[in-house]
Order: C-alpha cells, then structure tokens, then sequence
C-alpha cells in the first residue's frame, strides 16, 4: 500500500460513480440466462477532477503536476498499488483505492481526470 505524495493536494472535484459488474451470467442452449452474484460487496468507481498548479516550482525545481506524475510512475505503479485516501462518499474515514490516470488539460494549471477504483 502507498500514500498520497507529498505537496499534492487531494482536493478532487466533479465526482461521477459508477458501479463495477458484479454478476456472472451462465447461458444455456435454450436461450436462458441465469446470474449469479460475484463478490458479496459492491464495488464502484469513481471518476473525479484534480486541479494542479504547473508553474510554481519548490526548492526541487519541480511543479505540483510534476510531483503528480513522479508519483504516478513510481509509487503508484500507473494504478497498480492500492492508495489509502479519505472515503469519497462518506467523506470520513478512509478507503482503498486504486488511482488511474487519464487524460489532462491546460497550460499554468492542469486539470487532470482520475478514475479511483475501489479496492
């Protein structure tokens, strides 16, 4: 399990959800189709906005987007390792995520699209 980096800031914006598929269908040659449940628990995942400012360099030389994709790249695993950040939904306690990365867009400050996926 990782953290969230270091001078980055978790303020995520323009939450959507969606649940995961948690049905498994067995067919038949008479045509009919029963389901079956996968995982007890419902999973869902979250696609939200991250504002990043790209100009104002630290000590490092490096900008809070830079920081971002450092950490994406290493710690992170490009989504591989789960990170533990505040519960998106209840807005208290913590969760499990896996933090994938998308597309991103502007020039002094970035608006980056995540998708966080319930572990």
């Amino acid at each position: 399990m990782a953290a969230w980096p270091e001078n980055v800031n978790q303020k995520f914006y323009g939450l959507d959800g969606s649940t995961v598929e948690n049905r498994e269908a067995t067919k038949y040659k008479s045509g009919r189709i029963i389901y079956h449940k996968i995982n007890s628990a419902q999973k869902v995942n979250h696609s939200v906005l991250l504002r990043l400012n790209d100009a104002i360099k630290d000590s490092n030389g490096k900008t809070e987007f830079t920081r971002f994709l450092d950490w994406n790249e290493t710690t992170n695993g490009t989504g591989t390792v789960p990170i533990t950040l505040t519960d998106l939904e209840k807005k208290s306690g913590t969760k499990e995520y896996f933090v994938i990365v998308g597309n991103w867009k502007g020039q002094r400050h970035k608006e980056i699209s995540l998708t966080l996926e319930e572990c």
